[in-house]
């Protein structure tokens, strides 16, 4: 982590604070990637303007393409310094707007590779009274643009923002430089998730879930078997309620040839009363065992 002072940094990336020696002090630093391919993002992971006495303080971040020689001051007669050629403010806020357009983790990047990035800081201190030592902090990050899901060998691919292939070396480094903290992920960087190596991770995950499916068939097994059991009784109770029910109101049925009979025997009857019924012998009734 720097604090904000006059200088450039090239690398891949860099976590930059205003820290307490120039918090009262005009700051500017520039950041430009190791390789022209690079493209930069700047994160503001925290920025506290407000104002404090006469103290508006300004905070601004530009990109570039190239330097120009500048004239120094009066003083410095003959000397040249190295300044932006053509600044292009990315984010740009102060004491009376940086809530609404500089909120925390608001990040913006290089339109372009190879272009680089400018912080600037003014915290419009002239008598330099007034002492911020938590104005803003930045994490500045290189990324190679790529493919979704795709990143040449010596970089990583974000999990939220695909396109961004990050070199290595900002991987497991501390700083959340994918922005989602994906390349500070537990397993990328120690190789163990919930304190266990891949391995044996995957071990218990899957006994979990073979156990839990065993739970289940048996469950599943049991019910069915319950309710097969259920079924079974209550057909057999409705056999013995249907039997019972027919034994109590059954009628006795006769052979159908006596019902014939029988009916015969009624019709001659009633066409010729005081005739014998149908198939009776009158010898029979001529025979003294037969007589009264």
């Amino acid at each position: 982590m720097d604090s904000c002072y006059d200088t450039t940094r090239r690398g891949h990336g860099f976590r930059v604070t205003n820290g307490p020696i120039v918090s009262n002090f005009n700051c500017t630093m520039y950041f430009e990637a190791p390789d022209p391919n690079l493209y930069i993002a700047v994160r503001l992971n925290k920025v506290d303007l407000r104002r404090i006495g006469q103290s508006c303080p300004t905070f601004t971040v530009y990109m570039f393409t190239g330097w120009r020689m500048d004239v120094v001051p009066d003083e410095w007669i003959g000397s040249e310094v190295r300044v932006p050629a053509d600044p292009l403010p990315l984010m740009s806020c102060n004491c009376t707007n940086y809530l609404q357009k500089c909120p925390d983790l608001h990040f913006d990047e290089t339109k372009g590779p190879s272009q680089k990035i400018m912080l600037s800081y003014n915290p419009d201190d002239p008598k330099r009274t007034v002492q911020r030592q938590d104005a803003f902090d930045v994490t500045l990050s290189s990324f190679l643009r790529g493919s979704s899901f795709v990143c040449p060998t010596g970089y990583f691919s974000c999990w939220h923002y695909r396109y961004r292939c990050l070199p290595d070396s900002l991987v497991c480094d501390g700083f959340d430089s994918c922005y989602d903290n994906s390349d500070e992920f537990a397993y990328s960087c120690t190789g163990r998730i919930a304190n266990m190596t891949l391995p044996v991770f995957i071990v218990m995950v899957l006994s979990c879930v073979i156990g839990f499916s065993i739970l289940v068939f048996v469950a599943v097994l049991i019910f069915k078997r319950q309710m097969r059991n259920r079924r079974q009784e209550r057909n057999e109770w409705g056999e013995v309620v249907k039997r019972s029910s027919h034994q109590a109101f059954a009628v006795p049925v006769s052979d159908p040839l006596e019902q014939q009979q029988q009916q015969q025997q009624q019709q001659q009857q009633q066409l010729f009363p005081g005739s014998l019924p149908m198939g009776f012998d009158s010898t029979a009734a001529e025979d003294p065992r037969y007589v009264m």
